[in-house]
């Protein structure tokens, strides 16, 4: 049976270095200062090294106590001024928020994570609060700069003024809602309880589409929660988006065909035109009087009425030619 490591060690002969033992030895490493050297199995959250003696070749187990480095959280970064890559005030605030709120995380950590995130504006007015300045005393500083500053009137006005946008999908004017009655939820304004009947009834009579309404209109007497009532109408939202999609689609297909049809009718009726010779007759009633070779300046009728002289009076000669006006 193997034995444990407390009982190798008190197995194991003592190291003596000429006058010194081995106790003697790390209590006064110990008393340096500089050592923190426990017997194997007095200290549970350390870690194990094995050290060789270099005297008479024996080994001694010992724990050193090790420190535990904590990771500092990543939050997403903001400036006050809308930088590249900045979120909203609210967004950032949120996620230091739980920050807070996590006992595992030591507020000198939290406040490295902390200066790491902010940038430009938000950054330089914590100089003003020093070195020694808590979380809390960070975020109540910024809260004066870059928080929500609509009275309890303002707020709740935007929220029962809010209507969904033509191109603003039901998601996300659920969001916006929740987004503003959750300001004034945190500043006491309204009662948390009320919550879901409000977000519930301002989210769908405010809906767009009078279609989609008339369509979830059972949901939204049957369903109480708004996050179920969201998830409904969207599902709603959706198969009429397909529809909508297809019938594009089917419209799209058939002027096209139609547009195809008429251009091969009209390369049809060109052709059948272009194939007619149509043919402009004069009629030129020939009298002593007159010398077609020298009155007429038509080229044509100069050509044929060569010869046509000393015919008799009254005769009419007829001369054609294709797809011209002879004028």
């Amino acid at each position: 049976m193997a034995e444990s490591p407390q009982e190798e060690l008190a197995a194991q002969p003592e190291v003596k270095l000429g006058a010194w033992t081995e106790a003697d030895l790390i209590k006064s490493l110990n008393a340096l200062g500089k050592y923190a050297i426990v017997a194997l199995g007095e200290e549970t959250q350390t870690r194990r090294l094995r050290t060789s003696s270099v005297i008479e070749g024996n080994a001694s187990l010992y724990e050193f106590p090790s420190t535990k480095q904590q990771n500092i959280p990543k939050v997403p970064q903001f400036s006050g001024e809308s930088l590249k890559g900045d979120v909203a005030y609210m967004d950032w605030r949120y996620e230091i928020r739980c920050l807070i709120m996590d006992s595992d995380i030591s507020p000198s950590t939290l406040i490295q994570a902390i200066r790491r995130s902010l940038r430009g504006v938000a950054k330089r007015s914590l100089i003003s609060l020093g070195s020694e300045a808590s979380p809390r005393d960070i975020l109540h500083r910024l809260d004066s700069l870059f928080g929500e500053v609509a009275t309890h009137g303002m707020i709740m006005q935007e929220f029962f003024n809010a209507a969904q946008k033509p191109e603003e999908s039901a998601t996300t004017f659920g969001c916006r809602l929740e987004s503003y009655l959750q300001i004034a939820i945190d500043n006491g304004s309204v009662d948390k309880g009320a919550r879901n009947d409000l977000l519930r009834h301002k989210f769908w009579t405010s809906l767009y589409s009078d279609n989609l309404k008339s369509q979830t209109r059972h949901k939204y007497d049957n369903i109480m929660s708004f996050d179920h009532l969201l998830r409904e109408i969207r599902i709603v939202e959706k198969e009429l988006d397909l529809c909508s999609s297809t019938a594009c689609k089917s419209q799209d297909s058939s002027k096209k065909k139609k547009a195809q049809s008429h251009n091969v009718t009209a390369e049809v009726d060109q052709q059948q035109a272009s194939s007619v010779v149509v043919e402009v007759v004069v009629v030129v009633e020939v009298t002593t009087e007159v010398n077609l070779t020298t009155t007429n300046k038509n080229p044509l009728i100069t050509q044929k009425s060569n010869g046509l002289c000393g015919r008799p009076s009254g005769d009419r000669i007829i001369f054609s030619r294709p797809n011209q006006h002879l004028g």
